[in-house]
C-alpha cells in the first residue's frame, strides 16, 4: 500500500488515480492517515460485501428472536465441533 502526503497527492493526482487501480493509496496530513483512494471496482466490491453482511446479520437477528438466544447459541456451537 502506498502512502502520500496530502500536498504531494494534490500535486500528483494523476499518479494517485493510476496507482489506486493496482493498490489502495493512503493520504496523510499532518502526520496522520486521513483518507484512502481505491479503484472504483474495489469500492463496488466493498459495497456489495457491506450489503451482504447487513442482510445476513438482519436474518440472524430475526432467527435469534424467533428461537431465542440460548437455542441460537447452542446451534452455532454445534458448527464449531
Amino acid at each position: 500500500m502506498k502512502t502520500m502526503k496530502s500536498t504531494a497527492a494534490k500535486n500528483n493526482f494523476g499518479e494517485i488515480l493510476t496507482t489506486s487501480q493496482r493498490e489502495p493509496v493512503i493520504i496523510e496530513k499532518n502526520g496522520k492517515d486521513v483518507s484512502v483512494v481505491i479503484s472504483y471496482q474495489e469500492f463496488k466490491n466493498y459495497q456489495e460485501t457491506v450489503v451482504a453482511d447487513r442482510y445476513w446479520g438482519e436474518r440472524a437477528d430475526k432467527a435469534t428472536k424467533m428461537v431465542g438466544k440460548a437455542k441460537s447459541e447452542e446451534f452455532l456451537k454445534s458448527f464449531g465441533k
